[in-house]
């Protein structure tokens, strides 16, 4: 009795994640198809389906975007947009115009107020060049700026609420962290600063295992590895290992898209040259090691 009861409760879980994967086709051919399209693909994202917010992006004319962070700055302006309508109001759906008579549909544009700061936002959608009705440029320039402003109203009433780690994690953040601070916000600069304490611990732990692995082949090898060679090893070493856990980790701190991409591609060309420098030591290691059986070869 006790394992049937548990096989039509997975039966049931099964059919409840098949029914939140079922979505509209993403066809974009009006205002209405594409708002209809992104409020079903982020309810499956706020119902726990991981592919929603993927799917949500693809309402969105990222023309703009930076291709080096298009993707993290897609997400990040689905998870704002959603949670800036479920607090202005209930969107029925039917209301949305299905042939605008112009190429836009402006769903919202005013002045907000956000830390001290006036900022023009909008929510709309335009025709872009493949005939496709998108999410503008300009409503996911200004849409955090449009979430800032609204993000302690509470959730309007019928809709799912959005209750994923992070948004619980913010939750339980001071007010102050949300408040900006020369260029970021304070919780922004609080992250940064225990993102660069975590690449530098995981650096000092992944460089100090690498070296203590290939000292112990050198050592079998019978190759001497100086303490000159092992530092210049090390340093490029380090930084590579540095750079490429900040660029891992610099996109789950929700900074805009100029913002973001300038310190990834930044991390980029420094893991680049650090591995140039990375690979040019192991061959001189290699070389090392070569040398040595050359000799070994010699003496017999």
């Amino acid at each position: 009795m006790k394992f049937s009861i548990i096989t039509i409760a997975l039966i049931l879980a099964g059919l409840s994640i098949s029914a939140q994967t079922t979505y509209p086709t993403p066809s974009f051919k009006s205002p209405r198809e594409t708002m209809n399209y992104f409020l079903k693909t982020m309810k499956g994202h706020k119902q726990g389906d991981p592919k929603g917010l993927d799917l949500a992006i693809l309402s969105f004319d990222t023309s703009q975007l930076d291709d080096t962070t298009k993707y993290d700055s897609a997400r990040l302006a689905a998870i704002q947009l959603i949670n800036t309508l479920d607090r202005l109001e209930y969107i029925q759906v039917s209301n949305i115009p299905d042939n605008p008579p112009q190429n836009i549909w402006v769903y919202r544009q005013q002045s907000v107020l956000w830390d001290t700061e006036t900022h023009w936002v909008e929510i709309s959608i335009a025709k872009n060049s493949d005939q496709q009705w998108k999410f503008t440029p300009n409503t996911l320039k200004t849409i955090e700026a449009f979430y800032q402003s609204v993000k302690d109203r509470p959730v309007i009433k019928g809709v799912t609420v959005h209750n994923g780690l992070r948004v619980k994690i913010k939750n339980m953040m001071p007010p102050w962290t949300g408040q900006k601070a020369f260029i970021l916000l304070n919780g922004q600069w609080i992250g940064l600063l225990i993102l660069i304490f975590l690449s530098l611990l995981i650096d000092r732990l992944a460089r100090i295992y690498i070296t203590f692995v290939l000292e112990k082949l050198l050592v079998k090898g019978h190759v001497k590895w100086n303490a000159r060679l092992k530092k210049r090893f090390n340093i490029p070493l380090g930084i590579v290992f540095f750079a490429s856990i900040f660029n891992l980790g610099i996109k789950l701190l929700e900074f805009n898209d100029q913002t973001l991409s300038i310190l990834r591609r930044g991390s980029i060309v420094v893991i680049t040259i650090g591995c140039v420098f990375v690979v040019t030591y192991i061959v001189d290691i290699f070389c090392l090691f070569l040398e040595k059986k050359a000799i070994e070869s010699e003496n017999k």
